[in-house]
């Protein structure tokens, strides 16, 4: 039986602390996901996340790749290689 994957809750907060986490200033982490520095410090601050950007965040903060180093290791050990 295929184990059931539970999608990880990216918000604000989450993100927040993924950047703390990585050591970068609001603008070079955001650029990353094609978002402004303000609109990654209003997310930041609690306003929605749209899905894309949600998506893009797990892809290029949360998901581990078989073979590639984990640049965010709390959340590596929440989810296997995909």
């Amino acid at each position: 039986m295929a184990k059931k994957v539970v999608a990880p809750v990216i918000n604000g907060a989450v993100a927040l602390k993924t950047r703390e986490n990585l050591n970068q200033n609001q603008r070079d982490f955001w650029k990353r996901l094609g978002v402004t520095q303000s609109g990654g410090s209003r997310y930041e601050s609690g306003r929605p996340i749209p899905r894309p950007v949600k998506k893009l965040f797990f892809l290029t903060h949360m998901a581990v790749v078989a073979g590639a180093p984990c640049i965010a290791p709390s959340m590596c050990e929440k989810y296997e290689a995909i």
